[in-house]
């Protein structure tokens, strides 16, 4: 196991340590490693062992995606609180790693086939600080927002508490949706609805296509 930071750089030389180590296999755990330095270092690297990928894919014969509908199940929040009649939407999204864009264009999708304008508040950090901040900026830029999509559990979190030290009813007056499904969703007050990406499910899909 190896955790290898946030740059592609990063990301290319722990291709090249596993290498090193003479791996039959290697599992990438992020949408992070489609990039073009990744691509290479497996080129050089990992020719001829199987990498195996969770959401997210390179074109290399030996490469394998595993990926969840996270681009529908999006699509599929924002139908939701549409029908049960949110007119102002908003999606807070964190860095732009191509799971992140799919959340995106999902939410765009869904907004523009409704006749609605989408509101997107990009680049927040992926932490519960910033969740808060983008809300608390959100309440004071666009007071009519009845609905917030969030691109991970943890910023839905921040979005929460915000919400509730104005006094906001939740789901009454302001709905809240998170992304993946962790547990942090489960043991949060109020209890946060949230998209369930299937992680576990395409992590024990991605061990038995290695076993296979």
């Amino acid at each position: 196991i190896c955790n290898c930071g946030g740059s592609d750089r990063e990301r290319a030389a722990a291709i090249c340590d596993m290498a090193r180590r003479n791996v039959q296999a290697a599992v990438l755990m992020s949408s992070t490693f489609q990039s073009r330095e990744v691509e290479l270092a497996i080129r050089e690297y990992m020719p001829d062992i199987p990498v195996l990928m969770l959401n997210g894919n390179l074109e290399l014969p030996n490469v394998y995606g595993v990926s969840a509908d996270v681009l529908g199940g999006m699509r599929s929040c924002t139908e939701h609180l549409i029908q049960n009649g949110r007119t102002h939407l908003v999606l807070i999204s964190d860095a732009p790693i191509p799971t992140t864009l799919q959340k995106e264009e999902g939410y765009v999708l869904a907004m523009e086939a409704a006749g609605l304008k989408p509101v997107l508040l990009q680049n927040v950090p992926s932490s519960f600080e910033g969740g808060y901040a983008a809300v608390q900026r959100l309440l004071q830029e666009r007071p009519d927002t009845d609905a917030v999509l969030c691109s991970l559990d943890i910023i839905a979190c921040g979005a929460l508490r915000a919400l509730w030290e104005h006094q906001i009813p939740i789901p009454g007056q302001i709905s809240v949706i998170g992304c993946d499904n962790t547990t942090i969703s489960q043991i949060y007050t109020p209890r946060l609805s949230t998209l369930d990406t299937v992680l576990i499910d395409c992590s024990v899909t991605i061990a038995h296509k290695l076993i296979d």
